[in-house]
């Protein structure tokens, strides 16, 4: 019987996230007026872009190509196929609507893989929860709307604050699922202290690579975090087993790699210069006050991660390790700044990384909080849950929202 609620619940979820999906990426102006209409531009030049060759394709000899096509190809394959539909079988509109068309076939389908990626990760974490059965397939369904809090004193909802759920940049969507396979990946792995099979560090080094061709943005902040967890963990935490970390170090090589050449390319033109807060100012009017509204739930988890730390003693290390990836993200985000011939171009590109490591940072924490209802509702942790629900319902507020209106930048 158990099972079988269970499977009702998740899929009923995984239905209202389909519907979801297909509402707001079906929305034409929607698209056109999004970060979808550019990056469909670019997936049309994908057959030149493979003609010229893979040394112009890194190498920008293309003006409309990306060094990072995953997504793009992925539309050119549904696109193509939905061409060859409505020209054999069924009329699907004219090359817009198919494209459009398009565009929500493949967001549905990667929204409902981040989904089914929490919420397997949270199950198996939560084995023992005993209303697991529906409550966590609600919440890892929260996890792929949750936003920030709304507060009227800020500008704007979406601008200026950090949410783990972006809407309206494809890149940003198609990376978040493999960035949260790597960043376990990488946990199995460090948390084990013996050394694990080539396998494991030759699949966890691939797909790391991998990421950097479906956006760059996961392991600019991704590969910090993991020098800086590796070098406190071996220094002033176990000092043993050497082997362990240097195999780590030689499964990221080929990733590090491909980082310097893929940026060398992406800021040809570009000067990266420390200008604080100037990139973030031009969007919020408070800063700090945007800092706490975007990770009011994670924040508070600390106050719960602190005592439950008093009675067992016991580091995460991967709410550790997700908290590392949010703040080389913001750091980055607040001292770098994009400049060519003199003037800033205010593109915020650092920023895409903030958003997919808060998504790390709230899954993480609401695994921890969830564990710790086993031993009964207390002030400790009602108070993150309210958090919690209170930017979920937020985050619905703004995903209808951009249905409603058509834009995302509210």
């Amino acid at each position: 019987m158990k099972e079988g609620r269970q499977k009702i619940a998740f899929y009923v979820i995984c239905i209202i996230i389909s519907i979801l999906a297909l509402c707001l990426y079906s929305n034409e102006v929607f698209i056109k007026y999004s970060d979808f209409n550019a990056h469909i531009k670019y997936a049309e030049s994908l057959p030149n872009m493979f003609r010229l060759g893979l040394g112009a394709f890194l190498h920008g000899e293309n003006e409309r190509q990306l060094s990072y096509p995953v997504w793009h190809i992925i539309f050119y394959a549904v696109d193509s196929i939905l061409n060859w539909i409505s020209s054999t079988i069924v009329s699907l509109g004219n090359e817009w609507h198919i494209k459009v068309l398009a565009v929500a076939i493949e967001n549905m389908f990667l929204l409902l893989f981040t989904y089914i990626l929490y919420f397997k990760y949270m199950y198996k974490k939560l084995e023992n929860y005993k209303f697991k059965a529906f409550s966590l397939s609600f919440l890892a369904g929260l996890l792929i709307f949750i936003g920030p809090i709304y507060l009227p004193i800020l500008n704007h909802y979406y601008l200026g604050q950090f949410t783990a759920n972006v809407w309206h940049n494809p890149t940003t969507i198609v990376v978040k699922p493999l960035a949260f396979i790597v960043f376990q990946l990488f946990c199995e792995i460090f948390e084990k202290k013996e050394i694990q099979s080539l396998k494991r560090y030759l699949l966890f080094g691939g797909l790391l690579a991998f990421s950097i061709f479906l956006k760059p943005s996961f392991i600019q902040c991704f590969l910090p975090a993991v020098v800086i967890i590796c070098l406190v963990d071996f220094f002033f935490v176990t000092r043993t087993n050497l082997l362990k970390y240097i195999c780590i170090a030689i499964s990221v090589i080929p990733a590090g790699i491909l980082t310097i050449i893929m940026g060398r390319n992406s800021t040809s033109g570009f000067v990266i210069k420390i200008n604080p807060f100037f990139v973030w100012s031009q969007y919020s009017n408070n800063c700090v006050m945007s800092l706490l509204v975007s990770i009011a739930f994670p924040l508070t988890m600390f106050w719960l991660l602190y005592h439950l730390y008093s009675i067992k003693k016991k580091i995460n290390c991967r709410i550790v390790l997700a908290w590392i990836c949010f703040v080389v993200a913001l750091l980055q985000f607040i001292l770098f700044d994009q400049v060519e011939n003199g003037q800033s171009q205010l593109f915020g590109d650092f920023l895409w990384a903030v958003y997919i490591s808060v998504g790390f940072i709230n899954i993480e924490s609401l695994v921890v909080l969830v564990d710790s209802f086993k031993d009964g509702s207390t002030i400790r942790n009602i108070i993150p849950m309210s958090f919690f629900s209170i930017q979920a319902y937020c985050g619905i507020a703004y995903f209808m929202g951009i249905i409603v209106n058509s834009a995302w930048g509210l």
